[in-house]
């Protein structure tokens, strides 16, 4: 019995053991499971962690890139602002250095125009009267067959201009090498040829000035082709020829004209008017501008009819005087106040009255002046000269080559010029036929003409001083004087 009892507390100790162990056990492995699963827990913590900070990294870099690529547009937005800022001054640039250069382009294309006016002092010095008149009248002719042939023709300005160049300098040396054998035959055939250049050199440069030229200068240089191009030039001419010689005229031609050719070759402002010779364009003038054409041709009539050239090619013996260079000084005199009056003319057509009112009271003055020639003697010409030069460039000598860019359209101006031109030089080589100067009969004739032209100038032209466009003249009246 007592053995029992102590087996059966024995085996209660044991099976406590075992519950213990167990109880351990679990114990233990709930400890290992919470333990696990905290660690779950932290791992799981760690990587959220990880994947909010990634995810934060990630949009930092996605603003960062956006902000990157809004700084870069902008960055390239100020660049090409900057290079169109810059381009837009580099073409600005270049257009006031292209109009600077047509403008310097137009003023040396004047310059033909004092050639031009070298040429007639130089043929009157021709050594007889009769080679004077007949070397006078053939330039004329030439000048108007080459006038029309350089418009059909429609050449670029500057190839014009080295071909005038070009002729002038041979022509020159032709003179040059047999002035001494002069006669009547040669000093045609001369003059012919410098009628040829000088034909297209009336042509091409209005046309070329109005192409290049700034609107600054445009209308002042157009101004200047008769009262400084060529009235320049027989200043020029006849004082090399007084106070050293001949020869010294034709020299400083031929300078000239070697220099221009290498110029306008070179540097020159190229300027053509566009498209080729158009039948219609010669009867759209006739249709649409019957007027324009009219009142140009009036006027272009007028700058070689008026008596002007008795004043040039006469020059030596309505000058000559007793006291020692009373010729040069008369002469100069004479032209200056010339030079003097087309710049007056030039304030008075742009800013006072106009080109209508200013081209009318220069008329009449010129048929007072050819009055004053008819009824007093040689003696007193010098005198009537001054007062018919002073009329005459104030309008008369200026105004056609400034209306002929205004009355006709661009596309038709050259057509335009050539016939203005073609009534130039047939004036010309009228005034060559009636004023011999032991006759008054072209004071007669001019008295006449310059009447009809101011009443018809009055009748039909229509003022072009705020004229912004070139346009035909309206084939109506037009009263009003302003």
């Amino acid at each position: 019995m007592g053995i029992e009892n102590k087996n059966i507390l024995s085996d209660h100790n044991i099976s406590n053991d075992i519950n213990n162990n167990i109880a351990n056990d679990i114990s233990n492995d709930i400890n290992t499971n919470l333990k696990d699963s905290n660690n779950i827990s932290n791992n799981n913590n760690d990587i959220s962690e990880e994947n909010f900070l990634e995810e934060k990294n990630t949009d930092i870099s996605l603003t960062a890139i956006k902000m990157n690529k809004k700084t870069n547009q902008e960055m390239d937005k100020n660049k090409e602002g900057n290079v169109l800022e810059k381009t837009e001054i580099t073409l600005k640039d270049e257009a006031k250095i292209n109009k600077n250069m047509g403008t310097l382009s137009a003023c040396l294309a004047l310059v033909h125009c004092t050639l031009f006016g070298m040429i007639l002092q130089i043929m009157s010095n021709l050594p007889k009267v009769e080679f004077i008149q007949k070397a006078g009248l053939c330039l004329f002719i030439l000048a108007c067959f080459s006038n029309v042939f350089v418009t059909l023709a429609k050449l670029e300005c500057t190839l014009c201009f080295m071909f005038v160049d070009v002729l002038f300098a041979f022509t020159t040396i032709l003179l040059m090498s047999v002035f001494k054998k002069i006669n009547m035959a040669l000093s045609c055939v001369i003059f012919s040829m410098f009628g040829v250049g000088i034909g297209i050199v009336m042509n091409v440069v209005p046309v070329y000035i109005s192409l290049v030229c700034s609107e600054k200068y445009k209308v002042f240089l157009l101004n200047s082709i008769g009262g400084l191009g060529i009235v320049f030039g027989l200043i020029v001419g006849n004082n090399l020829i007084y106070f050293i010689n001949v020869l010294a005229a034709k020299i400083v031609l031929l300078i000239i004209s070697l220099g221009f050719i290498f110029y306008f070759f070179t540097y020159a402002h190229k300027a053509k008017v566009s498209g080729k010779l158009k039948v219609e364009n010669f009867t759209k003038i006739f249709k649409k501008g019957i007027n324009s054409l009219i009142l140009l041709s009036l006027g272009m009539i007028a700058s070689n009819l008026a008596g002007i050239n008795y004043i040039v090619l006469n020059s030596s013996n309505i000058f000559k005087g007793k006291g020692k260079h009373t010729e040069i000084i008369y002469f100069n005199i004479t032209n200056f106040l010339s030079i003097g009056m087309t710049y007056l003319s030039y304030a008075l057509n742009n800013y006072v009255f106009g080109r209508k009112l200013v081209f009318i009271f220069s008329s009449c003055f010129v048929l007072l002046g050819n009055y004053l020639f008819f009824i007093t003697d040689l003696e007193h010409h010098k005198w009537v000269s001054i007062l018919f030069i002073i009329g005459f460039n104030l309008g008369v000598a200026s105004v056609p080559f400034i209306i002929m860019c205004e009355i006709f359209p661009m596309e038709v101006i050259q057509e335009g010029a050539m016939m203005g031109n073609i009534a130039y030089w047939m004036g010309g080589v009228m005034s060559m036929v009636v004023f011999d100067p032991l006759s008054a009969v072209g004071f007669k004739v001019a008295m006449i003409y310059l009447a009809v032209m101011v009443v018809y100038f009055i009748l039909f032209f229509k003022e072009t001083k705020e004229q912004q466009t070139p346009q035909y003249q309206p084939n109506r009246l037009s009263l009003s004087l302003f």
